[in-house]
């Protein structure tokens, strides 16, 4: 069985078209394969996830993929706004799941 420590996922949104619409939905628009079946694909390869997604992805559908994992995942997301990076990375959002474990054995800082 492949393992690894992180799976990192750039899925093709459909072109330009992503744009278009006001709520990008991983179930409906990510062909040939949705969301859903990504997530649990690279789930089963490592308990770290970095999912490549246009920024007005339905976050709510990113939530539902963190709680179907056992035990849940924590998300962290982090949004790549052109105004405040110096790099544009052509403004999507980077969700990052990983094990709620692995989140707590992290150094806090202030």
């Amino acid at each position: 069985m492949l393992q690894a420590d992180t799976v990192f996922l750039s899925p093709p949104w459909g072109g330009p078209d992503y744009a278009k619409v006001k709520t990008y939905d991983i179930k409906t628009m990510l062909k040939p394969r949705d969301g859903y079946f990504l997530f649990d694909t690279a789930k089963e390869i490592a308990s770290r996830l970095v999912m490549f997604l246009p920024r007005n992805v339905d976050l709510n559908q990113l939530a539902e993929l963190c709680l179907s994992a056992h035990p849940p995942w924590a998300l962290e997301l982090t949004i790549n706004w052109p105004d405040v990076l110096v790099v544009r990375v052509d403004g999507s959002s980077t969700p990052y799941y990983m094990d709620i474990v692995q989140l707590l054995q992290r150094p806090f800082m202030l």
